[in-house]
């Protein structure tokens, strides 16, 4: 599954209400049409998707659909009204499979409840479309954030870690494998009157779940986001575990630390890397890095499962002591800071995503040691 593609024409925002009242575009053309081009422009329609949704704009595509920012005739309340629009593509996602997977994607989320989820709002199928509605969110996804922040400190990774690690964790215990954490489906979100991040952890169409029998996923065909599959992955009968969430969880923070993924190149070469090569030490591709950091990726990308961590709170406490002997613990305990939270000046900066009062909702810049 290739990663979403967010559109860039202009940043995403915390905006006041007024505000995307002005934003809002009429719907002007049947939905089914605008898969060629989602971003192409407006539609030329007024009549409501599925009788209540009226579609606004385009917010991304991902490899079996398309998800628009809508507004939800029939809300209950305010907060609800605008939502996420997620709607299978009948021209790259055809048949039975891709209805039962939507299907699947629904159940399994509705299943997931937490703040670092996303919540769903309805389901069903149009005119032969299976869609589902999510509260929409505002913010950005970390693959966006890294377009305008190309290294984050130990600190911010450590931030990022401990929020999707709870959010996998739940999952897991639920016997739920994700299969495509990525930074694509990791989003910073701003939460609440006062705009407070939250990681949010986006996309199950792919996980696995034990009370689902029958099997949709081909012999041979891959599943994931290519640069952050784990060694199973990438074989065709590979046994796929949370271990292997760990792994691309790992992947991920690799990127961050960083600023550039362990696996890199043309698809075979990528998938070739993953089964078979090590990775470069981040205190090399970092100078100043400590070798406790090499350490912990040794493990958390061990090309075998069994010798990675064995849980996501195993993986977190062992990056809360490398980032301890960085020196970010003790100013987390300056600044008096919650267990999911780090200083002001160590957080995550989401710029395009800021406050009506200036204040990102991320707090401040990411350094670039």
């Amino acid at each position: 599954m290739r990663e979403m593609e967010v559109p860039s024409t202009r940043p995403l925002q915390v905006s006041s209400p007024a505000t995307e009242s002005r934003e809002r575009r009429v719907p002007r053309a049947p939905l089914i049409r605008y898969f060629d081009d989602p971003a192409s422009g407006p539609l030329e329609s007024t009549e409501p998707f599925a009788g209540r949704y009226l579609v606004q704009r385009w917010i991304a595509q991902g490899g079996m659909g398309c998800v628009w920012e809508a507004l939800d005739l029939a809300a209950e309340s305010e907060r609800d009204r605008l939502v996420a629009l997620k709607v299978l593509n009948p021209k790259v996602a055809p048949g039975a499979r891709a209805r039962e997977r939507l299907r699947r994607e629904a159940a399994v989320a509705t299943s997931l409840q937490g703040s670092h989820f996303v919540r769903v709002l309805d389901h069903g199928v149009h005119e032969a479309l299976p869609f589902i509605t999510f509260e929409l969110l505002r913010g950005e996804t970390l693959a966006e954030h890294f377009r305008h922040a190309e290294r984050l400190s130990p600190a911010q990774c450590l931030w990022i870690l401990r929020q999707a690690a709870s959010a996998l964790a739940v999952a897991h215990s639920m016997g739920i494998v994700h299969r495509d954490v990525s930074p694509a489906n990791l989003f910073l979100a701003a939460e609440g009157p006062l705009g407070e991040p939250i990681l949010k952890v986006l996309d199950f169409g792919v996980a696995t779940h034990a009370f689902f029998e029958s099997r949709l996923t081909a012999p041979g065909m891959l599943i994931g986001s290519p640069h952050y599959m784990s060694p199973e992955q990438t074989r065709p009968r590979g046994v796929v575990s949370e271990r292997s969430d760990l792994w691309s969880l790992a992947v991920v923070l690799y990127r961050a630390l960083t600023g550039r993924r362990p696996f890199d190149g043309k698809m075979a070469r990528i998938l070739l890397s993953i089964a078979r090569d090590d990775v470069a030490k981040p205190s090399c591709v970092v100078p100043g890095l400590r070798p406790e950091i090499d350490e912990f990726f040794r493990v958390a990308l061990a090309k075998d499962a069994k010798h990675r961590f064995a849980s996501a709170n195993d993986m977190t406490v062992a990056f809360e002591q490398v980032v301890g002997a960085v020196a970010g613990e003790r100013a987390a305990r300056e600044a008096g800071a919650p267990r999911v939270s780090i200083p002001s000046d160590e957080i995550v900066h989401c710029g395009r995503a800021a406050l009506k009062a200036g204040r990102p909702f991320v707090t401040s810049p990411v350094r670039q040691s």
